[in-house]
Formats: C-alpha cells, structure tokens, sequence
C-alpha cells in the first residue's frame, strides 16, 4: 500500500475515533465504531456545528462528518454528504436542519441514523445487510430504510415520504405499543406516507394521525436540489422498480391496499405510473411553478427522457378512494391548525385588550387621584379663608400671588449667569468610565483572547454585550470578535478571530455605556498561526526520543495522531498530552505497510495511534497551547545494533479546534485544509 492510500485509510479512521473515545470513555469500542462521512457538494450558505463544539463552520467539499454534526442549509443551498462505509448519500435541500445522531457499528453491523429537524431530504440508501439498520427520524416520525430511494419533508409538524424505489417502514414518533401511534405504514413506489401529531392545548395531549396512499403529484413540494438529485438517480430507480414488477407479477411481493391491483388493466396502468414516475414529477413541478421550463429541460436532458411525451398519473378506483381518504385526513389537520393558529390570535388579542384596560385604568385613576387632591387643596384654602376678615383675605391673596410671581421668576433666571467674583463651591466629580485592563489570556490559532475590565469609577460595569464594544485592527473597523461576560465585576472576555498570521502596529479597544466612551490601545501585537514540528533526540545507549510537538492551538476539541516504525525498532516508553476535559485513546496496529521513500520499503511497520476528544458536557475554552511547544506524543525507541536501517515517520495528524480542522499528512495527502508533513527520519 503506498502512502497516499494509506493516508486516505487513516482519514477514514480518524476523526471518528475522537468521536467513539468521548462516547464510550474507552479505546475498546474503537474498531467497531470506524465511520464517518464527507461532504460530496455544497451549495449557498451551509454551516456545520462539530460535535462537542459551539462554532458554526462554513462547510466545504470534502469535509468530514461524525456522529454528533449538526449541519445546517440556508436559502437557495443545498448540500450532498455521503457515509463513506456504503455509499449511502443524502441531500438535504434549502432551509433544512439535520443532526447525525448515529454513525458506529456494533456486533451486528451498521447503524446510521438522522434526526431531520426541518426542511427536506432526499436519501440514496444502498441495500442492507439484516443486522444494519439506516433510519431517518423526524419530530413526528420514524422510518426504517433498506436499499430505498425516498424524499423526507418536516414543516409544521407534519412528515411526507415519497418512495420512488423500494420500500420503506414508516411510524410515528411514538413506541410502537403506544396508544397514539399510527401502527406501522409500509411505503411502496408511487406512494406517499404522511404523518402528523393532532396537539389538544386544552388536555395537553397528542395523538398521532396519518395514512398512506398513491403519490398526488400535484400536491409534492420538491426543492429543486433534490428534485436534481432524483433525477440523477433515475436509472438506478427505474432498475430496482423493474426487479419490483417482477416480484410483484410472479407474486414474490404482495403489493398493500393502497396500491392494490386487481386486473391486467390495473397491472399495466401501474407499470406505466412507475416507468414515468421521475418525469411526471419533473413535470408536475413545471405545472406547479415549482421550476421554470428551462430547468425542466435540463432535468430531463440528465434523465434522458422527453417532456413533450404525456405523462399523467392514472389510478384505479381503490387507489383514487385511499388518497381521498390521506386528503380528508390532511385537510382536517390543515384545518385544525389554522383553528390552533386563530386560537393563539385571539388569546394575543385577548391579552392586548387586557393589557390596554388595565393601562387605561391605571391612567384614569392617576387622573382622578390628581383631581382629588386639586380638590382637596382647594377646599382646604376655602376653609381657611372663611375663618380670615376681609383684610386678611386681601393680605392672603397678595402673599400668594406674590409666591408665584417669585416661583416663576425663579424658572426663568439663567442658571449660566458668569459671577467671576464668587464663583460657586465645586460638588461632586462625576464618575469616569475606563476601560481598567486588557490582559491577553490566549494566543493561538489565528485567535487573540483578551479579559477587558470596564469600570464605572470605582464600579465595575455589567450587562455589556458586543454592541457596546468596537475594535480597530491597524486603525480600521475589525468585526470578527465575540464577548462573553466572565464575571459581575465588569470582566469581559473577548475573543478576535483573524485569517492569517500577522503583526498589528495598534489594536484598539472601545467601549460605550449610557453616552460614555473609553479606550485602550495596545501596540505591536502579534496574531500567531498553529505549528506543528516532528523531532527526534538521540538519548544515547541507541535510544532515540520522537516528540510531536504542537504550539500555537486554540480551544482543542479533540486531537489524534499516526507514528509509524519499522517492527525491528523496540518501543521503550509513551508520554502523552492529556486534557482534564477530554478521554484519552490510544491503540497500536502491527503487520502494516507504509511507503517512507520513493523507494520501497519492504518492512512491516508498527503504527501508534494516541486520541483524544471532549468529554460530553465539557467545555473546550482552556484546552489552550501557548507558543511554547509541548508534545502531544513523545515515543521513545531503542535501535538494537544489529540493525543496519530503520525508519521513523509522522503519518498524520489531526487536529480540531472550536476555529476549524487542520489536517497534517505525510507527503501525498491531498484537500483544501490539508498541510504536509516534515517527513520521516532514518536511523542508520
């Protein structure tokens, strides 16, 4: 095997033994749990959320994907990944939202498993061993897949699957002996399965409620990626869905009521409907609006068919009287939830009223509270002047007019007047806020963390978020950066992230809170890029050290690496990097073959592999390395004397942070994040 092969093996072992340490807590479940998959195409704007992590990355072409990923499409996006074990390929259309929950194998064989939270799919699935399972899951669904093609769509509770080729075993989201579940539905070509929760707000309660039936065409919603994708699959559709008339006519497979057959006139409207199944969808989206001509005809120029050919649906009695029944049942829960929805209006309105009642209350009993005491201030004054003469009334109302006079002249008296010669006593300076310290706590991975100190005078200032920050990088607006409060003191922790490695001239810190600035500029600060180096020590006694070591990585969410050696080198000892928030795994592999030269080595290699990967629950924000270089392996080797030449070599190394992945290799390995390696050592 040459090095460029063996580097792909090892992608394929990588990141998934990260994932499989932090579930299990051990290296012993390692071999059984060696999956992952890899993003094949992307489209727009979609993210990835790594598991253990808290940053979205930007997905690219060839990324890899482990259990626990969150992947997310925005508008008009689409993306392809692919479970690389079995070629299983998924795409998920626009605005959609999936998790890989599953992705291991066990005793039995392999499991992979989807939550769709919303949006759309369409699933490739290649057909199954008995013991593996592929399941898709919804809020409201489950769906066992072998060997099917099928589109999944989850908006506003309610689940849809079209089959377009195999079958499909379908429930609700609840057990199966649950008194709510819709039973299991089995979903053959041509059909479709919706499932939905009817929610009681009064009671509290759901119940499930579903059916199957013949696909309506019209009523389908197909983004257009995944309307491609069916369409670029239609070969391998049409192949399966003829093996199925075969079953189905020499009575091998007994079709469901739904799509029951009953004379030769049914049989051959059923061919037809499943021969031009792909083009009646493309033709309907056309009808629909869904897609313009001219997509459509470049749909069908990938699927080899003619629009201009009619293409409609044609169905039997009993299949015309199962979709009206799944219509019925669809309408009553369209119905249903405008009905919920109205219901939620008028209870907002409800309370709208009550909130301006009770504000008009409130108002009119300040009103009147302040006409009683008006009221009562001038009855009192009446009171008072019938006790007075007549002389003393006159003297009461010149006092008075003479007060008013007096408060009024008091108003109007500018408060700004100069007085040079008695200049009034100072009070009481005003509070100044600063911006007290700026601590670099963390530097590494292109990321700069800094702890900022906003002080009120002698107060620290709380509740500040990121709108009340600006920084300039070199005298220009830098937006890349996030704060988190630390602590009620007025600590700050922000974070810069940057694209390069850099020297900046001047980083300026400023602050606003309640019309009041401060700043803080630093000088000559240096954003520093990840290292990694692979060096040997000679020990003495024919003992050498291998070190790799790492400096400059931020926020470490997991980490793994590949050392290889010739078998007649004797290992003497193993350090490694360890983390209080992360499970350690390492294993050793003997009998491989791994290319160190152009020139081919015929000795077996031993290879190391050490990992490490976040426990669940843990944060990665201090599994920091300075530039100070530590190692993440140090292997320690005796040579015996009687061997003329050995060999020493980093194969690979991977390395996750909440930034990204970096991905170093052995010369060969290929990919947009991928950096080569320094190579091997001889001992000779």
């Amino acid at each position: 095997m040459n090095a460029h092969k063996f580097m792909r093996k090892c992608g394929l072992w990588a990141l998934v033994l990260l994932l499989v340490s932090g579930l299990f807590g051990g290296w012993a479940f390692a071999e059984e749990s060696n999956r992952i998959a890899r993003i094949e195409s992307v489209t727009g704007d979609v993210t990835v959320k790594k598991a253990g992590g808290t940053r979205e990355l930007k997905a690219y072409r060839n990324m890899t994907l482990n259990q626990g990923d969150h992947i997310k499409t925005g508008k008009n996006s689409s993306v392809v990944l692919v479970v690389l074990d079995q070629e299983d390929k998924i795409t998920l259309g626009a605005n959609t939202s999936m998790y890989l929950s599953e992705l291991k194998t066990s005793a039995g064989g392999t499991s992979t498993k989807t939550n769709l939270w919303n949006g759309s799919a369409y699933v490739n699935a290649s057909k199954k061993n008995s013991g593996d399972q592929f399941r898709v899951e919804t809020p409201t669904a489950v769906m066992g897949i072998r060997g099917t093609h099928l589109s999944v769509s989850q908006q506003h509770g309610e689940t849809d699957v079209v089959v377009y080729s195999g079958i499909v075993e379908a429930q609700s989201s609840n057990d199966a002996g649950d008194a709510n579940s819709t039973g299991e539905m089995v979903i053959f070509p041509l059909m479709h399965g919706y499932i939905t929760k009817i929610y009681d707000e009064l009671q509290d309660t759901s119940t499930a409620a579903g059916g199957t039936s013949v696909v309506d065409l019209a009523s389908l919603n197909l983004d257009l990626m995944i309307l491609q994708a069916i369409v670029e699959n239609k070969s391998a559709i049409d192949a399966e869905n003829e093996e199925l008339l075969r079953q189905i006519a020499s009575g091998e497979t007994v079709l469901p009521p739904e799509m029951e057959v009953r004379t030769e006139q049914d049989i051959e409207m059923l061919n037809r409907n499943i021969s031009g199944f792909v083009q009646m969808l493309v033709s309907s989206a056309v009808s629909s609006g869904l897609i313009t001509q001219e997509e459509a005809e470049r749909l069908a120029a990938i699927g080899n068919f003619d629009l201009s050919e009619p293409a409609e649906m044609q169905l039997n009695e009993q299949q015309l009287r199962r979709k009206r029944q799944l219509e019925e049942i669809q309408r009553k829960r369209g119905q249903q939830r405008q009905e919920q929805e109205q219901r939620r209006e008028d209870q907002r309105r409800q309370n709208q009223e009550l909130l301006e009642k009770i504000q008009n209350a409130r108002q009119q009993q300040e009103q009147a509270n302040q006409e009683a005491r008006e009221d009562a201030e001038k009855r009192a004054v009446e009171r008072y002047m019938n006790r007075l003469s007549e002389e003393e009334r006159q003297q009461f109302q010149q006092r008075r007019q003479q007060l008013n006079r007096n408060q009024n002249q008091g108003r109007n008296q500018d408060q700004t007047q100069e007085q040079p010669n008695n200049p009034p006593p100072a009070g009481p300076t005003e509070p100044r806020l600063t911006l007290a310290e700026a601590l670099l706590e963390n530097q590494g991975d292109y990321i700069l963390e800094y702890m900022l100190k906003v002080m009120h005078g002698d107060i620290g200032v709380a509740g500040l978020t990121k709108e009340n920050f600006r920084i300039l990088a070199d005298g220009q607006p830098f937006e890349s950066f996030s704060v988190t409060a630390a602590d009620s003191a007025g600590k700050y922790d922000v974070t810069l992230r940057f694209q390069q490695e850099q020297t900046l001239q001047s980083l300026e810190f400023d602050v606003d809170y309640e019309g009041m600035t401060a700043s803080k500029t630093l000088e000559s600060v240096v954003v520093k890029a990840p290292r990694v180096s692979f060096d040997v020590k000679s020990l003495g006694n024919d003992q050498y050290r291998f070190d790799v070591n790492l400096a400059n990585f931020s926020n470490i969410i997991g980490a793994q690496v590949h050392v290889v050696y010739t078998d007649d080198l004797v290992p003497v000892g193993m350090q490694t990097l360890k983390f209080d928030t992360a499970a350690p795994v390492h294993q050793t592999f003997e009998n491989r073959k791994f290319d160190f030269s152009q020139n081919q080595n015929d000795k077996p290699v031993v290879e190391e592999m050490y990992a490490f990967v976040l426990k669940p629950g843990q944060s990665a924000a201090r599994n920091d390395i300075g530039s100070t270089p530590q190692a993440l392996l140090s292997l320690t080797i005796r040579r015996p004397q009687f061997i003329e030449s050995a060999w020493v070599a980093l194969a690979q190394l991977i390395i996750i942070t909440e930034t990204g992945e970096y991905i170093y290799t052995f010369p060969g390995g290929q990919g947009s994040n991928i950096h080569i390696l320094p190579g091997y050592y001889l001992l000779d």
